[in-house]
C-alpha cells in the first residue's frame, strides 16, 4: 500500500480503510473512512483534499474529503460501473483519473465540475502522469499525449509493440 505525507499528516489504506495519521508520531491516528472494498487503495492527497474511491450501494464513487480530518466529506461522484484503472493524479489544480477507455480532468477543488475529458483507444491500466504542460497515459498498446489544462486537446500518440501496463515516466521533459 501507498503514504502520502501532506504536512502534518500521513495518510495510508488497509483493508479498505483510509486511515489519516499524524506524520510526526504515526501512533496517533487523526481520522478513518471506511469503503465497501479495497478499492480505498487507490487515493491521493492535496493540500486542502484527499481524494478515494469507494463502492455506495455495489457503484464505485470518488470522495472529495478535507484534508484536516478526512471524516468530513466535501462532495462525491459516481464513477458508473467503473473503478480506477492505475490511480488517480493530482498536478496544476486538476485531478486527473481514468476510467475505462476515458481519461477525465476535474477541478480539484470540487470534483463535481468537469473541465475536459478525452476518450482513448482503449481501456487504461496505467495512473495518468502529468507535467506541467501535459499529461501522458497508457492505453492499450498506445502512449497519449494531451493538453494539461483541457485533456480533450489530443498532442500525439506512440504505438508500442504490446500492451502498455506501467505508468510513464517523465524527466526533464523527456
Amino acid at each position: 500500500q501507498s503514504v502520502v505525507v501532506r504536512g502534518e499528516n500521513a495518510y495510508t489504506a488497509v483493508s479498505g480503510t483510509l486511515l489519516q495519521l499524524n506524520s510526526s508520531n504515526l501512533a496517533q491516528k487523526i481520522a478513518s473512512r471506511s469503503c465497501a472494498d479495497s478499492s480505498s487503495s487507490f487515493f491521493t492527497a492535496g493540500e486542502d483534499y484527499v481524494y478515494v474511491s469507494c463502492d455506495v450501494s455495489s457503484v464505485p464513487h470518488t470522495f472529495q474529503l478535507n484534508a484536516s480530518n478526512i471524516s468530513q466529506q466535501f462532495t462525491n461522484i459516481s464513477n458508473g460501473n467503473n473503478y480506477y484503472r492505475g490511480g488517480p493524479a493530482l498536478a496544476n489544480g486538476y485531478f486527473y483519473f481514468a476510467q475505462g477507455n476515458i481519461l477525465y480532468q476535474k477541478d480539484a477543488s470540487n470534483i463535481s465540475i468537469e473541465i475536459a475529458n478525452f476518450t482513448l483507444g482503449a481501456s487504461v491500466s496505467s495512473t495518468p502522469i502529468v507535467t506541467d504542460d501535459y499529461v501522458f497515459i497508457g492505453a492499450g498498446n498506445k502512449m497519449y499525449q494531451v493538453h494539461a489544462n483541457n485533456v480533450g486537446n489530443y498532442v500525439g500518440s506512440f504505438t508500442a509493440g504490446s500492451t502498455i501496463n506501467g505508468a510513464p515516466v517523465v524527466s526533464k521533459g523527456f
